[in-house]
């Protein structure tokens, strides 16, 4: 917990800005224009003039003066102008003869808005002319209603039976919804709910309330937010940057300017596979429904990189940086791109130079590869592991160019001028470690007993009986194509939960041959063991007709029962053969034949691997020549220097190039192994085995010492 402390303690001031982008303060609207209307074709049965004024030609104009509110709105009336003479006034009828404008002729753009009305009012809007010596006082003759948005209508008066223009008078009117006080506030946040998000990512999040509008909701300060981990609590860590609360729940987290902000950070550093971790973010404000953000933790994408990767106190290691492509390659940087690098360690073991900028601290700004890391004079203990944080700190294109593209948009909506503008951007983060240690092994205690060149390892066939096999990982390897018995080296996993690799896990035990100055790796028992199923399928074999035969004792046993023994010679000489071998009439089978037929198939295996595979020839990498997979497990002697002097560090390096050797190997024997089972041959050879052969006259001479044998034999 120190440890994460210190990192977000020590990046907090540039945390939010780096990282949560906020473009400009907002402004906080009061209302927002909303969709209500059908848009027809009103227009049909008009035309239009030069002037763009309408004329009435069809009974089909809409003609009305009235405007009904499908919800709880208010309306906005401009007035955009006419071509009238003589004077007038503009009413709002419905509602006592409210008075929008007098002469608005003489006001054209003057802006008017009305109260708040109930869902379902119907609004009239009238012009009253006040008259000449012609005409006398009188409402209007009519107007012409049509649409000019969604949300707005445009009103054009005829103000007396004269001319019939319909251009007197034009006013436009806008409504514009008010919530109902029943309706639900929402939860928003800069944050997407689905995000995907690195093992050593850390952020703020900021949070707001929207109205059914998606305005935003004026907050008092009392108006909190709490957040909880639901699920990968194990993997992460919230906090307050306002109270400095940090757990897995933060229970009030209060709004400033109607915002309120908290931060997430990883607790684990390091990742092998990615998790899901979900936030659930609550308000005290009634009738607010919860809000989830469902985060996936993958492995960090940059990688820090030390050389050398031991030091003593007061030595000097130079840092470099890798990314991960959106292949999952390894690469170099971008040439702009920049990094926020500190020591994580608290207190510090070591600290930061750059030798561009001279920037000396624990925390270095827009460095490159090729910085600095200068361990303490004096540590406490005698290793001491330091931890090296590092973030991309130039702009856009870390993990959001990489990964979030396809499923994570940087905005969750669309800009507007009366929402808080959403942006948040995740840049790459990675760390390093680095080991100090105050005193450097020497070499030479771990010296090899034996100072000859060193040998590659042997590769020896580790068995579990087909009965092991299935109680452990749920596979009846003897269901497969039923057979009298099966020696099946495990190159597929089982399809269960529980699954058993291939290749058994192995210890290196490096030692320092001191002829040759070098370490050499050695295999500790002197093999790699291979997993393999071998034994006798019994249950193919058993049934009323079969008398399965383990030893002596099962003759004797016959034979007191009254067994023909003549019958059992006969059968007992049919294993000799393959073919008579392997026929379902067999009576008598002797179980130790099935076992040393698989033994011997197991053998043989074993051999494929040593005489033909070791020996030819293969190409792992660029930095390695082709040459034999004997050679290649040798090919690493690393001289005592630098992190070599590190026994663990040598047994990780000998450890990670064997790796490489036998998943390079591993396909060649699967395609070796396939080769020789297929060959028609392979049973028959096998099956000519001397040792085969023993068995079964073993068997036929015990028989014959039975008592009461009389038998000839057949052969």
């Amino acid at each position: 917990m120190l440890t994460r402390f210190f990192l977000i303690i020590s990046l907090f001031p540039f945390l939010v800005v780096a990282q949560v982008q906020i473009k400009e303060r907002i402004e906080l609207n009061k209302h927002t224009s909303i969709a209500y209307h059908d848009s027809s074709d009103v227009y049909q049965g008009m035309s239009f003039d030069k002037s763009n004024n309408f004329t009435l030609n069809s009974t089909n104009v809409d003609t009305t003066t009235f405007l009904t509110l499908p919800y709880k709105s208010y309306v906005q009336v401009e007035i955009l102008g006419g071509f009238a003479a003589g004077s007038h006034i503009l009413y709002l009828r419905s509602h006592g003869d409210i008075v929008i404008v007098d002469n608005p002729l003489g006001n054209i753009g003057y802006l008017w808005e009305s109260s708040v009305f109930p869902s379902g009012t119907e609004l009239d809007f009238g012009l009253w002319f006040n008259g000449n010596p012609s005409i006398p006082p009188q409402w209007e003759f009519g107007a012409i209603r049509s649409p000019t948005s969604s949300t707005s209508y445009k009103f054009s008066f005829n103000d007396a039976d004269y001319d019939r223009d319909y251009d007197d008078v034009i006013i436009e009117v806008e409504i514009f919804r008010v919530c109902e006080d029943y309706e639900p506030f929402y939860i928003e946040s800069n944050l997407p709910q689905e995000y995907t998000i690195t093992a050593t990512s850390h952020f703020g999040v900021s949070l707001w309330l929207s109205n059914c509008l998606g305005e935003l909701h004026y907050l008092n300060s009392n108006e909190t937010f709490s957040a909880e981990i639901v699920q990968g609590f194990e993997y992460a860590e919230l906090y307050n940057p306002v109270t400095m609360e940090f757990g897995t729940m933060l229970s009030e987290i209060a709004p400033v300017d109607n915002i309120a902000e908290f931060g997430f950070s990883s607790s684990v550093l390091e990742l092998e596979e990615e998790v899901n971790i979900k936030i659930k973010i609550s308000s005290v404000v009634p009738n607010t429904a919860d809000y989830y953000f469902n985060l996936k933790m993958i492995p960090s994408l940059l990688k820090v990189y030390f050389e050398p990767e031991t030091i003593m106190p007061g030595d000097t290691a130079t840092l470099n940086f890798l990314v991960m492509d959106e292949g999952g390659v390894e690469v170099s940087p971008p040439e702009d791109m920049v990094f926020l690098v500190s020591v994580v360690d608290y207190p510090p073991n070591g600290r930061l130079f750059d030798p561009i900028t001279e920037q000396d601290d624990f925390n270095l700004f827009g460095v490159k590869g090729g910085i600095k890391f200068i361990a303490n004079e004096f540590i406490e203990e005698d290793t001491i592991e330091c931890i090296i944080f590092a973030e991309e700190d130039s702009g856009p294109g870390g993990i959001g160019k990489i990964i979030q593209s396809n499923d994570n948009p940087s905005n969750i909506h669309a800009t507007d001028a009366n929402q808080p503008p959403e942006f948040f951007y995740l840049p790459l983060s990675g760390i390093g470690k680095i080991k100090i240690i105050k005193e450097i092994n020497n070499c030479e205690e771990f010296a090899c007993t034996n100072m000859n060149e060193p040998k590659p390892p042997t590769f020896e066939v580790n068995t579990m009986t087909p009965t092991e096999y299935s109680i452990q990982y749920g596979k009846d390897w003897c269901k497969v194509n039923p057979p009298s018995g099966l020696f099946k080296p495990l190159f597929e996993r089982s399809h269960t939960t529980q699954t058993i690799p291939f290749v058994k896990d192995f210890e290196i035990e490096p030692c320092f041959n001191t002829s040759t100055n070098s370490w050499q790796p050695e295999v500790s028992g002197g093999s790699i063991k291979l997993n393999s199923v071998l034994g006798v399928c019994t249950d193919n074999l058993e049934g009323e007709d079969k008398i399965l035969i383990d030893d002596f004792n099962d003759l004797v046993n016959l034979a007191s029962d009254g067994a023909d023994l003549c019958e059992i010679l006969e059968d007992f000489e049919m294993h000799y053969n393959y073919d008579n071998f392997e026929r379902s009439e067999l009576k008598y089978v002797i179980l130790p034949v099935i076992q040393k037929h698989e033994e011997i198939h197991k053998e043989r295996f074993e051999n494929l691997i040593k005489n033909d595979l070791m020996n030819s020839e293969v190409k792992i990498n660029d930095n390695i020549p082709k040459q034999s997979f004997s050679d290649l497990f040798t090919y690493y002697q690393y001289a005592c220097e630098g992190n070599f002097h590190d026994f663990n560090y040598v047994k990780n390096k000998f450890h990670e190039h064997f790796n490489d050797v036998i998943n390079k190997l591993i396909p060649q024997i699967k395609i070796h192994y396939d080769e020789q089972t297929a060959d028609p041959t392979n049973e028959y050879e096998t099956h000519k085995d001397k040792r085969i052969r023993k068995i079964i006259n073993d068997f036929i001479d015990q028989l014959e010492d039975l008592p009461n044998y009389n038998c000839i034999d057949a052969e």
